[in-house]
């Protein structure tokens, strides 16, 4: 594996981690809020917690992320393709694990 293949895979890496350290810690907040609530709103604290699902709220990060521009400034930065973290992003994001071998030729699926 080359320099530059690692290169390409690092952002699929660090995407992965964000997204379990999202999830720890909405598992985190969701917990700590069914201690403050009384037994009749622990229904609507759950039916909360499914909307704001790990997709949802990592959708919602890598949103704000790529409208504001970061993505595309991270990219244009470290690759000289602004396009680049985008794809990679939705590739992780979207669960499309099929996406990755178009996105990144390094990383083999078996």
């Amino acid at each position: 594996m080359t320099r530059q293949d690692i290169d390409r895979a690092l952002p699929i890496l660090v995407v992965s981690i964000l997204i379990a350290c999202v999830s720890i810690g909405v598992e985190k907040a969701q917990s700590h809020v069914l201690r403050w609530v009384s037994p009749n709103t622990v229904p609507v604290v759950h039916a909360l917690f499914r909307e704001l699902s790990l997709l949802g709220v990592v959708g919602l990060i890598f949103f704000v992320a790529d409208e504001s521009g970061v993505l595309r400034a991270l990219s244009r930065e470290k690759y000289g393709d602004e396009s680049f973290l985008r794809a990679m992003v939705q590739a992780v994001d979207t669960v499309r694990s099929a996406e990755a071998p178009r996105c990144c030729p390094c990383i083999t699926m078996t």
